[in-house]
């Protein structure tokens, strides 16, 4: 028996239907993938363009806390180690320092019980501090340990920050959570430096966590 001419179009019609489905679907998922590596190139290029910005790796937050040996330093720059302790709120790793990026940065280490208090020592630098060391205008810091507020900090041109963790944190040890507040966190474009539009807080140099208060 023949089939219809109509059902024969009708299937023709069909196929040719599904084919050009298969194609815009294909389209789609072309321009979606060439969109994400543009949006990555110009992250990239304004990150270049912000005093400190030569951005080396993507943003890399780790989602497992790392044990610590007090006395260790800890450096942001590429190779330095930092990224498994950063756990929210960095940008990413660049050639000699991390900046936080908005309004909270976190940091967490596994630390053994301890019956003193601990120092934290901390090596920052702000915005202003980077692009007017003549007259910079300081970026409050606010520091917590394990939601605890430990020192306030005004930051502008590099320098070594300390605070105490008290004993109490850390006598049954585990996870010591370190949270950098940056209240006055600014991008390079808004302050007229570049067309960078990350939110930024504090450059972070290096860190260390010793014994002693």
């Amino acid at each position: 028996m023949r089939t219809p001419y109509s059902l024969v179009k009708s299937n023709q019609a069909s196929k040719q239907l599904c084919r050009k489905k298969r194609v815009s679907s294909l389209m789609l998922l072309v321009l979606a993938i060439s969109a994400l590596q543009s949006r990555a190139e110009t992250t990239a290029q304004n990150a270049k363009s912000t005093p400190g910005g030569n951005v080396s790796a993507p943003s890399a937050t780790s989602s497992a806390t790392q044990n610590y040996e007090l006395g260790k330093v800890i450096r942001f720059g590429t190779g330095g180690g930092s990224e498994p302790f950063r756990q929210g709120g960095w940008s990413a790793t660049e050639a000699n320092a991390t900046w936080t990026t908005g309004t909270s940065a976190m940091l967490v280490f596994l630390v053994k019980p301890s019956s003193e208090p601990l120092n934290l020592r901390i090596s920052l630098a702000a915005l202003s501090g980077m692009t007017n060391p003549a007259t910079p205008t300081p970026q409050p810091v606010e520091v917590l340990a394990n939601g605890q507020k430990i020192a306030d900090w005004g930051v502008t041109t590099r320098s070594d920050f300390n605070a105490v963790v008290p004993a109490s944190i850390v006598k049954n040890g585990g996870a010591l959570v370190i949270e950098l507040k940056t209240p006055k966190a600014v991008s390079p474009k808004a302050m007229g430096i570049s067309q960078d539009a990350r939110v930024l807080g504090v450059y972070c140099f290096e860190l260390a966590i010793t014994k002693g208060g």
